[in-house]
């Protein structure tokens, strides 16, 4: 607790003045400003020295302290006329005698009054020896290094140089003070200072473009729609704002954008802190006391935001708290100060991977005192369509643009994705944005993993320990959680209890620098997830490269089986894929077709979901259970209960599709060229092609988000629309083959028009499409091809595939 002078609480409680004290005090109010604050002060100085020549007593109306790096200067005058209050120093023959904290005569003195002058006297070396506090009515006067009251006596003259001798050898100034006061509500000051703290502390988390690395990226800034459901809540009184989503989802952005949106405003000042094991006193500590220079302690911090909550003016405190961990000390100390109670001039926004996990006691049945507060959360998600725009705004001030349907691809709705092609292209040697634009394929490919292995390769501990990570992701093949299951199809995340020793032992050093988070999930399992995605994703097709080599040399058909099977429901599973088999080829030497033939046979299927319980993620990141039987469907929870209205398809059936990651690999694999032997016309990205390109359904990653592809259906078959844009990865490899200058590309596609495949021809439609729209040196062709052999063609198709599904 601080320290109060003695005294002050019974100057506080004095009973009123009579009537003659009344009447001077009303003079005193008639007076001018200035003439009233000179005659206070007058007033004061021959209350608080008696006998003293006035004379020997000169005073200064300006006073001007050193704040870390920063001069304040306060103009007693002004404030004066502001407030009705003003703080004066006392001279004594040339030595700072007192600090005089002078109010209007309507105002009673108060427990504070002291502290401010105190605070004031404490920039001084050495101190002035006395404070005095007075509204003209009654005058107080302490010794600022004990807080007692002083009295001249009557012989104040000798009180007074005896005063002052001992004020040379006092120790240096109590700080605890200052904190207190000159941050504290009575001063304009602490805004600017944590104003320039978080410009600090995101300028240090930011990265120079293109190197990456640090939570922020120079010149890529993504607007998110969730910093304005922060602010509205900020504005409509919530003092515990949560935000609350996977990892990598954007939240630190969300903090930053909040942080930087206010630094002018006059609503809220945003203190931008991590979320590690400090408490929070300390934190906030450790950042006053290198912020001014002073050391500052968690003592000072509590009282300072207990004042500060209740003061009526002036902008609220945000404590941007990035990262929270529930349980650990800035928890716990959060939850003291919800529990204690606080005012409304300090609030909380803190990010968080689960917010019900800070909302709630380990048995999710007790409310917390965070909580009890009023606690609300804002869920952060992958980019929404309008969020996925604003992010093309920003990626093309930096002259990085995308092909058409890029806002169909659900891998650029993922922030740390749009990062990485940033970084890429950004640090490559000929990216100068004033010699013209960067077009971005419309959907993602192995050039996120040859860029990732280039700006990593000087991180060799981190590639290990991520090594060491996959190949416990790899064997991990146990029965799983419905949950575990759904979460590993959309984000990588690896049980703690399948780790190795090798992989444990490496745990400590990942988290303490930021490559690693862990949590437990709503089944109770203890995680971890790296937070690299695109590093693990690389990592992983390195160790599956190594697991096919050794499986492949005893039974390559099996070994194509068992990847396949391995990475089914693992999240860019296409791409671990095809960069594992590109891996296995530059390790060896050759490609073994055994392997590729396999993954050829290995079809997609389609499946009628009827009389089951399908899990699948809602949208705030729930797990959700969805009951299917005769033709409707509706919620239920873990007992099968229904939970929801049932929901009838009016005869629509519902689909599932299973299989399909062994020909999304050839995809991704098919846009590398590739020859069997030097004979141009065997290729093998031409030949995976017309073969993958038959898939009667849409080969795409299922990421959870409903992003709204244009499909037609024909019976058993579904076309992606033209109007999406080249958003399927096999796809795009048609465009990389029909663009390039091979010389039989014309009779790829008449030998695809006579295999009477609708899916195959599609393909070609929309890859021609984007051909001649997007490249100059082959639009011609593209259209003429268009026009006059596949467009034809495709028509026939489609009224043949019509017919079918009537007659079925």
């Amino acid at each position: 607790m601080t320290k109060q002078p003695k005294g002050a609480a019974k100057a506080a409680t004095k009973p009123k003045p009579p009537a003659a004290a009344s009447t001077a005090a009303k003079a005193l109010a008639a007076a001018p400003q200035e003439a009233h604050l000179d005659a206070l002060l007058g007033q004061a100085l021959a209350a608080a020295f008696p006998g003293i020549d006035r004379a020997k007593i000169r005073h200064q109306t300006t006073l001007t302290v050193r704040i870390g790096h920063q001069e304040k200067t306060f103009d007693a005058k002004a404030e004066w006329e502001g407030s009705g209050r003003a703080d004066i120093l006392i001279f004594h023959e040339d030595r700072c005698l007192a600090v005089v904290e002078v109010k209007r005569t309507t105002v009673k003195l108060a427990l504070d009054d002291a502290a401010q002058a105190q605070s004031y006297a404490n920039q001084f070396t050495p101190r002035p020896p006395l404070l005095i506090v007075t509204n003209g009515l009654e005058t107080i006067t302490y010794d600022s290094a004990t807080g007692e009251r002083w009295s001249a006596g009557s012989d104040a003259e000798k009180a007074v140089a005896k005063l002052l001798e001992n004020a040379t050898a006092v120790a240096a100034a109590n700080m605890k003070w200052a904190v207190e006061v000159l941050l504290g509500p009575g001063a304009d000051i602490w805004p600017g200072v944590v104003r320039d703290r978080t410009r600090e502390l995101i300028a240090r988390q930011t990265a120079p473009a293109g190197q990456g690395r640090k939570p922020f990226a120079e010149g890529l800034k993504l607007p998110r729609d969730a910093t304005q459901k922060v602010l509205a809540r900020l504005r409509a009184g919530v003092r515990f704002v949560l935000v609350d989503g996977p990892p990598l989802v954007g939240k630190s952005n969300v903090l930053r954008e909040l942080a930087e949106t206010t630094q002018t405003s006059e609503e809220f000042a945003v203190l931008f802190m991590r979320g590690g094991s400090t408490g929070l006193y300390q934190s906030i500590a450790n950042i006053l006391s290198s912020a001014l220079e002073w050391e500052v302690t968690p003592d000072n911090v509590r009282q300072w935001l207990r004042r500060l909550s209740r003061f009526g003016r002036g902008p609220t405190l945000i404590l941007a708290i990035d990262g929270l961990e529930p349980g650990n000390a800035m928890a716990r100390d959060l939850e003291e100060l919800a529990d204690a109670g606080f005012g409304e001039k300090v609030r909380i926004v803190a990010s968080i991977d689960d917010a019900r996990r800070i909302l709630f006691t380990g048995n999710n049945r007790n409310r917390t005192a965070i909580n009890d507060q009023g606690a609300e959360t804002v869920t952060v998600g992958p980019l929404s369509a309008d969020e996925f725009k604003w992010a093309q705004d920003a990626l093309t001030a930096a002259e990085i643009r995308f092909q058409p349907g890029a806002l169909h691809s659900a891998d650029y709705r993922a922030p740390w994705v749009l990062r990485v092609l940033y970084d890429g292209l950004v640090s490559m040697p000929g990216y100068d944005p004033k010699k013209g634009f960067f077009m971005m394929p419309a959907t993602l490919g192995l050039a996120v993993i040859d860029h990732t292995r280039t700006s990593f390769e000087d991180q060799v501990e981190v590639e290990h320990a991520y090594g060491l990570l996959a190949r416990d992701y790899i064997d991990d093949v146990g029965e799983e959680p419905a949950g575990l299951a759904l979460a590993r199809s959309y984000a990588f995340v690896i049980r703690r209890a399948a780790l190795s020793p090798a992989s444990e032992a490496c745990l400590g050093q990942l988290e303490t620098n930021g490559w690693l988070t862990r949590y437990r999930n709503d089944d109770g399992l203890d995680l971890v997830a790296p937070t690299a995605p695109e590093l693990f994703i690389s990592e992983l097709a390195r160790a599956m490269s190594e697991a096919l080599e050794q499986r492949a040399q005893d039974d390559p058909i099996a070994a194509a089986y068992w990847m396949a099977e391995r990475l089914e429901a693992t999240c860019f599973s296409d791409l671990i894929g095809a960069q594992a088999i590109r891996d296995l080829v530059n390790r060896t030497g050759g490609l073994n077709w055994r392997i590729i033939e396999t993954l050829l046979a290995i079809e997609p299927e389609t499946h009628q979901v009827n009389d089951t319980t399908v899990a699948f993620k809602a949208p705030d990141g729930r797990l959700v259970d969805l009951r299917v039987q005769e033709g409707r469907a509706w919620l239920v929870d873990k007992a099968g209960r229904q939970r929801s209205p049932a929901i009838d398809f009016e005869g629509e059936t519902l689909k599932s599709y299973a299989r399909l990651t062994p020909w999304m690999m050839l995809g991704q694999l098919a846009a590398l060229p590739m020859a069997i032997d030097e004979n141009p016309e065997n290729r093998v990205d031409a030949r995976l092609l017309f073969e993958v390109g038959q898939a009667p359904l849409p080969l795409l990653r299922d990421t959870g988000e409903k992003i709204g592809h244009l499909v037609h259906d024909f019976g058993d078959v579904s076309l992606l629309c033209r109007d999406n844009g080249v958003i399927e990865p096999t796809t795009a490899a048609m465009v990389r083959l029909l663009r390039s200058n091979w010389p039989y590309v014309d009779g790829w596609i008449d030998a695809a028009i006579d295999s009477g495949s609708l899916p195959l021809v599609n393909r070609i439609m929309i890859a021609l499409s984007a051909i001649g729209s997007t490249v100059p040196s082959r639009s011609d062709w593209a259209r003429s091809a268009l026009a006059d052999r596949v467009n034809p063609a495709i028509g026939a198709l489609i009224d043949a595939q019509a017919k079918q599904a009537g007659a079925a």
